[in-house]
């Protein structure tokens, strides 16, 4: 992650459903993570957005192999697009998927096909195949004790 591209001087632009909505990141920035890939931003009630998607909580990460996992994204900054695929592997943080992913898709939900539930973010390439950060890496990050004296003193 670019620690520089995203900072309490950035405004967040969310676009859906040809609407956009622009978030003014100034002292939202709670926490980030360079090692997991992955930023924690305040909302506020008066950001009206909406939650889609739940967080799933597999306590093994085998329950996920050979799972139908879908991605919706931006490849490339262009119209946001639907592609599926499965887990082959989850692995040191990563879920290494078949789904097509490219530039523009980092940050996007990786869910499963048959409950929508949240599983990872892509973030990467690994090995030749594509890959993303396991949500359970990055709630266990986020229960650390380190990690909340951090985001409460932010």
């Amino acid at each position: 992650m670019n620690e520089n591209f995203i900072n309490n001087n950035s405004n967040l632009v969310i676009s859906y459903k040809g609407q956009e909505k622009e978030i003014i990141l100034k002292n939202r920035i709670k926490y980030t993570n360079v090692n997991l890939d992955f930023t924690i931003i305040e909302m506020k009630k008066e950001d009206k957005i909406n939650d889609y998607f739940e967080v799933d909580f597999y306590i093994n990460s085998d329950n996920y192999l050979k799972r139908d996992i879908g991605i919706l994204q931006y490849p490339k900054g262009n119209e946001l697009s639907f592609d599926k695929g499965e887990v082959k592997l989850i692995s040191n943080h990563r879920i290494i998927h078949t789904v097509s992913t490219d530039f523009g898709s980092s940050g996007s939900p990786i869910f499963l096909i048959e409950n929508l539930r949240i599983i990872g973010i892509p973030n990467s390439r690994y090995k030749d195949m594509n890959a993303g950060i396991f949500m359970k890496s990055i709630l266990d990050d986020l229960n650390s004790e380190q990690t909340k004296d951090k985001i409460s003193n932010n």
